[in-house]
């Protein structure tokens, strides 16, 4: 995450940049949105289709909020941006609906400090190579923080709140309490298959509810 504001000049032109990513997603005729089935929350699965939902009282998957909103807060303008290593920007702001003003931020998962290779700029009658580093802002969001609920547009959000351990932690947790029922012959083999590869995505949302199923030979 960067750790540094970014002042854009003309100043409007911020305004113009979030309304072009307005308009990608709600605009009239063919926008992102469309190629989204439903909004569910987040399980640790990982479909294209669906916008993933994530609360900060979240029951099954911890996440430090605080801590990137504050990180976010707390942001440092004396940093020279184009000698950080970014991984990603954010885009803050507040929107109302009725009476009522939210908080909003724009997440992209894209470093915004980019070099332009054969990127040549026009001045005096010859084309001239642009050597220096530049801002690179796209109009694809990858993650949105409506107040503290987190949306996933894909699944390249959960390096935000290092999800792949949540639910790695979640799995271990959830392999220990099956393991308890003796409901499994071969508990190290299930322990394998259960902890390797994608597997741990399945137990991200793993509940007391679920292993009373277990128990009854739902699992």
């Amino acid at each position: 995450m960067p750790d540094n504001e970014a002042e854009l000049e003309p100043s409007e032109r911020v305004r113009t940049l979030i309304q072009d990513i307005a308009a990608g997603y709600v605009g009239e005729g063919k926008n992102k949105l469309n190629k989204y089935a439903d909004v569910r929350e987040y399980d640790g699965t990982c479909n294209s289709t669906t916008i993933y939902r994530i609360s900060e009282n979240n029951p099954d998957i911890d996440i430090d909020m605080e801590a990137l909103l504050q990180g976010i807060a707390d942001s440092d303008s004396e940093v020279d941006p184009l000698s950080m290593k970014a991984q990603a920007y954010v885009l803050c702001g507040n929107m109302k609906d009725g009476d009522d003003k939210h908080q909003i931020k724009l997440i992209s998962m894209n470093t915004p400090i980019t070099t332009l290779k054969n990127r040549f700029l026009h001045d005096k009658g010859k084309f001239w190579e642009i050597p220096d580093k530049v801002l690179n802002l796209r109009t694809s969001m990858n993650v949105i923080i409506y107040d503290k609920t987190v949306y996933f547009l894909d699944m390249s959000g959960e390096t935000l709140f290092n999800m792949e351990r949540a639910y790695k932690i979640k799995c271990t947790e959830a392999v220990n309490e099956i393991e308890k029922l003796k409901i499994i012959s071969d508990s190290e083999m299930f322990r394998s298959t259960a902890t390797s590869g994608q597997n741990p995505r399945r137990f991200a949302a793993f509940s007391k509810s679920k292993k009373v199923k277990t128990s009854k030979g739902k699992f």
